[in-house]
């Protein structure tokens, strides 16, 4: 038995937290989206829940499949990282700066991810 399948729902978001550990702050992130910002959490929210139990009910899992919704998951990631950065920071000039550096640190190594996740065609 292939150890990767046997985490049937969770392979795609260990995958995550594996191409960038700051995706930890996902389910704070869910919450924080789910608490303050109720029309974007009901349209992306809905959206990245398709797309992981789509990919997650087949038996085949590649890390590839998680390009698709990656964007989804580094949005909510990103939500608990300002929400984190807005309660616990009390200087509001660090606050804003540390946010922006670590907004920019998930899209950074999100691009990254997908560029070296991408199968290279070596016809």
């Amino acid at each position: 038995s292939n150890p990767d399948t046997s985490l049937i729902g969770l392979y795609y978001l260990v995958g995550a937290i594996k191409s960038n550990p700051l995706h930890l702050a996902l389910i704070p992130g869910v919450y924080m989206a789910y608490r303050n910002s109720r029309e974007a959490f009901e349209l992306l929210a809905p959206a990245t829940a398709l797309y992981y139990l789509f990919f997650s009910v087949f038996p085949h899992k590649e890390t590839r499949f998680l390009l698709l919704f990656l964007p989804l998951i580094s949005i909510f990631t990103a939500k608990g990282v300002v929400e984190a950065g807005d309660r616990y920071l009390e200087n509001i000039d660090l606050n804003k700066a540390l946010t922006a550096v670590l907004a920019a640190g998930i899209v950074l190594v999100t691009a990254a991810t997908g560029y070296i996740m991408t199968p290279v065609n070596q016809n």
